[in-house]
């Protein structure tokens, strides 16, 4: 996917496209009073390094590359994805403008610069925050007339995973989990008020407040365009292993990083007694458990991709490959595959054939000829499929 470009070309141009869209997505006067435009634009362009919404449009891309059966490019299949991109940087903008405020972490600094509450006020910070969030859904519901068939449906869908990953199950319940943990809530707070020293609190909460919008981010791309459900089930396990690892390693900088390279305020975690990583098993630990988690993610992709199924004529499906097929499963009617099918399988190099009939001598024929041209029987298997009549079911696995 990135080869062709080199990684680092390739973040620079996805953040180049993201920023576009993204400048071309905000409202503006008059269709809304200067101050929160420019508000909600001093946050948005505030730097950053867009990992979100690049992980949309890298899902997409990957699903495009893998797939190829419907005639989309690599370019159009992304072009699904990139109001989805925007809507998760838009709604991460606003958990860090709303995150920055005093009755928050209360940072003045943020990507190197006065954070929103700082140059505007309060009140002006929650309300952009507030139409980052709003305006993302906005920009995610909004119809293209440039659509493939059914591809409301899926829209839909993300639509609905992004609004979990934003709200009580995902970002605001994690952000309640670590207001608990530091003891800023009230003291008669309910049942759900946890300390947050052990790993598996702290993991939620991690997994809520960051992890949840990394995974909408990858999954919304996957379903948008047109990933099945093996691929965003894996996607799902990548972001959320990916998303563990990236607030372990956030959490050591906190401790060993400073505020010019951060471009936020180091040292506040502890300051707070926040429970982090570092906090709870130590930084050599909390090393590893970075290391363990950015594997645990490459392990959910190992065998994505590996699979393509394609269903269709004989003659279609190998038209259609453009590399060599592993194997061949057919089914033919009664009457067999026959000597055209067989010529075709063979003259394309399948090397391993699993051959299914109802029919015993029409079967038999089809068996001679793959024998004819090289194929060997590994196993052959009869089942009474059809009690009282003389059909039976064969099944044949043939190498070459």
């Amino acid at each position: 996917m990135t080869s062709s470009l080199g990684f680092d070309r390739y973040l620079q141009t996805r953040r180049a496209e993201i920023d576009a869209a993204l400048e071309a997505a905000l409202p503006i006067p008059p269709d809304c009073p200067p101050l929160i435009a420019e508000a909600m634009r001093y946050s948005l362009f505030a730097g950053g390094k867009r990992l979100r919404p690049i992980l949309t449009l890298a899902a997409a891309e990957a699903v495009v590359d893998s797939r190829h059966t419907d005639g989309r490019s690599r370019d159009a299949g992304m072009a699904l994805a990139l109001p989805a991109a925007c809507a998760v940087e838009l709604i991460h903008t606003y958990s860090l403008v709303h995150d920055d405020l005093p009755a928050m972490d209360d940072d003045g600094v943020r990507r190197g610069r006065a954070t929103a509450h700082v140059v505007y006020g309060e009140g002006v910070a929650i309300l952009a925050g507030d139409a980052l969030l709003t305006h993302a859904f906005v920009v995610l519901a909004r119809r293209r007339s440039d659509t493939p068939p059914g591809f409301d449906q899926r829209r839909l869908r993300a639509i609905a995973r992004v609004a979990e990953a934003a709200g009580a199950a995902g970002m605001v319940g994690g952000q309640v989990l670590d207001l608990a943990a530091t003891g800023t809530l009230p003291r008669g707070e309910d049942p759900d008020r946890r300390d947050g020293s052990d790993e598996a609190a702290l993991r939620e909460m991690h997994e809520r407040k960051t992890g949840a919008l990394i995974a909408a981010a990858a999954v919304t791309g996957t379903i948008l365009a047109g990933g099945d459900e093996t691929a965003v089930a894996a996607v799902d396990r990548y972001a959320t292993h990916l998303g563990l690892a990236f607030q372990i390693v956030d959490d050591i900088l906190d401790v060993e990083g400073d505020a010019a390279d951060l471009g936020k305020s180091a040292g506040k975690d502890a300051d707070a007694r926040k429970r982090t990583y570092p906090s709870v098993h130590g930084l050599d630990r909390s090393r590893v458990l970075a290391a363990e988690a950015a594997a645990a993610a490459r392990e959910a992709l190992a065998d994505l991709g590996a699979v393509t199924v394609l269903t269709d004529s004989v003659r279609r499906a190998l038209t259609a490959q453009r590399q060599r097929a592993d194997v061949a499963v057919l089914d033919p009617p009664r009457t067999g595959a026959g000597r055209e099918v067989i010529d075709l399988l063979a003259a394309a190099g399948v090397p391993r054939i699993i051959h299914i009939g109802c029919e015993a001598a029409s079967f038999a024929r089809d068996i001679g000829l793959y024998q004819a041209r090289g194929y060997r029987v590994e196993d052959l298997r009869v089942f009474d499929s059809f009690p009282l009549t003389h059909h039976v079911e064969c099944v044949a696995v043939l190498q070459r």
